[in-house]
């Protein structure tokens, strides 16, 4: 069985270097789903609510690859 691949999502947080989606059919076309993000490192589906990755990039990706990833600092 082949692996499935992580699609990037053109999202505008830099966590999304991270995370990405993977596809499904929806009346026969090939969509994005978006209701679980997959960690591109270890392939953990994420729940992912339209809007935050709050729970992204603090529960799981800095405390599980702390030496992989980059911290964030957002400029208001």
């Amino acid at each position: 069985m082949s692996e499935r691949k992580i699609f990037a999502c053109g999202l505008s947080s830099p966590v999304w270097e991270h995370f990405g989606f993977y596809m499904k059919t929806e009346n026969g076309i090939e969509v994005l789903d978006k209701s679980s993000a997959i960690c591109k490192i270890c392939k953990v589906s994420l729940v992912y609510r339209t809007g935050t990755t709050s729970n992204l990039k603090k529960t799981h990706r800095i405390t599980s690859f702390p030496h992989k990833v980059k911290t964030y600092r957002y400029v208001r």
